[in-house]
């Protein structure tokens, strides 16, 4: 029997040896195929991390030419690839497109040649251990990561009310009072105060009317707000009841809220683009004719009290065809006999004109110039288009004119806002006012 089965002695030898090449085998590809998908991982992560680097410095750089925006989304993203270990080299490549091309599969997804985003896309090579065995030195990856750059769309202060008083507490901070008879055409009055008796105050029925009738066409129409406030009210009995809002404006407004480019304006940093210095006794070549004092288009920057007689916007300079008067240190008090036809930079879209920085901007008080008073109280003729924003502490918008038209096509923005005495007038939504950028949008798509 021991010599009928001697030939199959060593058979679990050569199982064995064959189980333990097996096993190295499964190693080998455990190991080689571990790298290679720890490398995607890696550059997956790094792809993503500079899609959204990418993303977000477009976002801070809306007003940069298209072509240097380009060259500064790539600069961030290849560098935040960089700080993932992640560089074009010779086993790496990194991509950066805007807008997407077609990714790793070879196809063009729906992103495809969208401004609004950033494609990322990283090759990258690893050297193989074990697999050179069988003739694989190297395994490739390509992973793809694309992000949103959505700018903020412009929002208007005060959701867009034509009057607005902006202090958190103060009692009256919108209110009129003694003859005033105004009317608001396409727009409303919003207080932001929280007092909890009166936050608003309306004298009168006649003192503040919400109008129902287009005054261009004539027809009925329904505006798209009335009266607001976010504390109490005080209104005659069979006025139209206010809306009550939750929503407080923050105070002071963030940043993301002021005028673009300058937030600190003082005496000694004034250089909006092309800005003028305006004194308080303009050169006597400034006075026309007619009487009238006209403004070149641009930013004026007024130290001391601003009360001259007349204004229009002139012709020439910019181009942009309006100004914007900031006042660093005082107050605007435009009285008596007074003529001001007055209109903001208006909107200029599409790019690079959105890049004028006081679009919609008229008159303008920055912080710091807590107290100080924008007032009409004319009798002369008044035309103005554009917002008027008052932000300070006790930084009040008065309107106790009698001018011949009346007329404002403007936004009214003050720390408090008050119609009274005899004025009358309306108030018409403009064609354009200051507006915010908004909140951007960055997020990971892909």
């Amino acid at each position: 029997m021991k010599l009928k089965h001697s030939y199959e002695r060593g058979q679990a030898l050569i199982l064995i040896v064959l189980a333990i090449v097996g096993m190295i085998g499964l190693v080998a590809l455990a190991i080689d195929g571990g790298n290679v998908f720890s490398n995607r991982r890696s550059a997956q992560n790094a792809a993503d991390s500079a899609a959204l680097a990418g993303a977000l410095a477009r976002v801070k750089n809306p007003d940069l030419p298209p072509a240097d925006l380009s060259t500064l989304v790539s600069t961030v993203a290849r560098a935040r690839a960089a700080d993932n270990n992640f560089t074009t080299d010779a086993l790496n490549r990194v991509d950066v497109n805007n807008p997407p091309i077609a990714g790793c599969s070879g196809a063009s997804g729906p992103y495809a040649g969208n401004n609004e985003y950033i494609q990322v896309i990283i090759h990258s090579t690893v050297n193989t251990f074990f697999a050179p065995i069988v003739g694989i030195n190297q395994l490739d990856n390509c992973v793809e990561a694309i992000a949103r750059a959505k700018e903020g769309e412009p929002i208007s202060l005060c959701y867009a009310a034509l009057i607005c008083g902006l202090s958190p507490t103060e009692k009256n901070t919108l209110r009129t009072f003694g003859g005033a008879n105004i009317t608001l055409v396409g727009g409303g009055a919003f207080s932001n105060s929280n007092h909890a008796t009166q936050a608003l105050y309306v004298a009168d029925n006649l003192s503040l009317l919400i109008a129902t009738i287009n005054p261009d066409t004539g027809m009925p129409f329904n505006p798209p707000f009335g009266v607001m406030a976010v504390g109490g009210f005080n209104v005659p009995s069979d006025y139209p009841s206010p809306q009550i809002l939750k929503a407080q404006l923050p105070y002071k407004l963030p940043l993301i809220m002021m005028p673009k480019q300058k937030y600190d304006w003082t005496a000694s940093d004034c250089d909006y683009n092309d800005y003028h210095d305006l004194p308080q006794d303009l050169p006597a070549s400034w006075t026309q004719a007619d009487g009238k004092i006209y403004l070149l288009p641009g930013v004026y920057c007024v130290t001391g009290n601003f009360n001259k007689a007349a204004y229009r916007v002139g012709s020439g300079g910019t181009g942009i065809g309006g100004v914007t008067i900031v006042m660093l240190n005082q107050g605007l008090s435009w009285t008596g006999n007074t003529d001001i036809i007055l209109n903001a930079p208006p909107d200029c879209l599409p790019k690079p004109c959105t890049s004028w920085p006081t679009a919609g901007l008229l008159v303008y008080l920055p912080y710091g110039n807590q107290g100080s008073t924008v007032k009409f109280a004319g009798t002369g003729h008044l035309e103005m288009i554009g917002t008027i924003l008052a932000l300070d502490i006790n930084s009040s918008v008065q309107y106790n004119g009698t001018y011949d038209t009346g007329v404002f096509r403007s936004q009214l923005v003050g720390w408090t806002f008050e119609f009274g005495g005899d004025a009358e007038g309306t108030v018409l939504q403009p064609p354009y006012i200051y507006k915010w950028p908004g909140i951007p949008i960055v997020e990971l798509v892909k």
